[in-house]
């Protein structure tokens, strides 16, 4: 079911603007996974159980924590374990968004779940991100480092515990690096962003104006909002509504800069390196980088000095590859359809 706003009935009362949704329950993991919804554990939080059986996971817990992951075999029993990928894209995304109901002095709004018979790989699911891209009143909403803050929590858990053993692997440090690049110069550009924004605001502005027509200031319902509140910057009007979806779109801007510093100084990363993409002639082909496969050419994308990317050649019909060539990294041509360089700066 996709998101759809409404005006939610409840007790002969209109109680506001709601999204309809599905529950995140069994049926919800069996359906969009095509799984058994018997053969699940559904865990939350720090490993609270929803459905199944939490055992697993917490062995596997305890084997991130008290083994070496920069050891291969290690590391590749890891893999057998838990989604690699999912966990890294579930850690980018709300380290990125800056969720402060999330990971910090508790853990909060985590599900994750696997097959169990099969035994299969555990999985995040995102949950949960109202107070996220700049919707608090917390200072630094846009410049909080939430990427510091995941791996290394004033208190433990056991998710921020398996990210920080995983980086002490240089594969999954650099994949995670990577992909957080490769998002941040693709779906997370403030553009697309923004343009999420405008759309929801088209979709709900009708609804929004007869909500406010309906309900007024918030002061004056029964429930103290404000004062429970008091962070979330609740509207009253659809001039204030606008404000804050104004205040999203100021996040989505400056946010990037301050992710890219970020995750530099978190891995003791030299410095940012452009790197610009193209083919000869122009329509010959597309090339994939990391996990991107820029959808035009010339691109041009942002990544670290010391971690490698990898790149590889898709020839459109009609064309060969023939060689890789750049001024400054690849001076001798290189005929291989897939390469994997260090970039660095001149």
């Amino acid at each position: 079911m996709d998101g759809r706003s409404c005006i939610l009935f409840i007790n002969g009362k209109y109680w506001g603007v709601y999204e309809l949704r599905e529950k995140q329950d069994k049926f919800y993991i069996a359906n969009n996974n095509n799984v058994d919804q018997n053969k699940i554990d559904f865990l939350e939080f720090d490993g609270s159980v929803i459905e199944g059986t939490n055992k697993a996971f917490l062995d596997m817990v305890g084997f991130i924590k008290n083994n070496n992951m920069s050891d291969i075999a290690n590391y590749d029993s890891v893999n057998k374990m838990l989604d690699i990928e999912n966990f890294a894209d579930y850690f980018i995304v709300e380290t990125y968004i800056i969720n402060v109901d999330w990971l910090g002095s508790y853990t909060n709004n985590i599900k994750y779940w696997r097959t169990n018979n099969p035994a299969g790989k555990w999985r995040y699911v995102l949950w949960d991100t109202d107070l996220s891209l700049g919707r608090s009143n917390v200072a630094g909403a846009d410049t909080a480092n939430m990427l510091n803050q995941a791996i290394n929590p004033p208190t433990g858990n056991p998710h921020s515990i398996m990210l920080k053993s995983l980086l002490n692997n240089i594969e999954f440090k650099n994949y995670f690096v990577d992909r957080y690049c490769d998002l941040l110069n693709t779906i997370y550009r403030p553009y697309k962003f923004k343009k999420k924004a405008d759309d929801f605001h088209d979709e709900m502005f009708a609804e929004m104006a007869r909500h406010f027509q309906l309900w007024g200031n918030f002061d004056s319902l029964p429930f103290p909002w404000n004062t429970y509140y008091p962070y979330a910057g609740l509207a009253s009007d659809v001039s204030s509504w606008e404000a804050n979806i104004d205040t999203l779109k100021m996040f989505m801007d400056s946010r990037p800069f301050y992710a890219f510093n970020q995750i530099r100084s978190q891995f003791s990363l030299v410095k940012q390196v452009d790197i610009t993409l193209d083919v000869n002639p122009a329509g010959a082909g597309k090339i994939k980088l990391n996990t991107i496969l820029p959808d035009s050419l010339p691109w041009i994308g942002t990544y670290f000095d010391g971690v490698p990317v990898t790149m590889t050649v898709l020839p459109n019909p009609g064309y060969r590859f023939l060689y890789w060539k750049s001024p400054i990294i690849i001076q001798t041509p290189i005929t291989n359809n897939t390469l994997t360089v260090i970039l660095k700066t001149g």
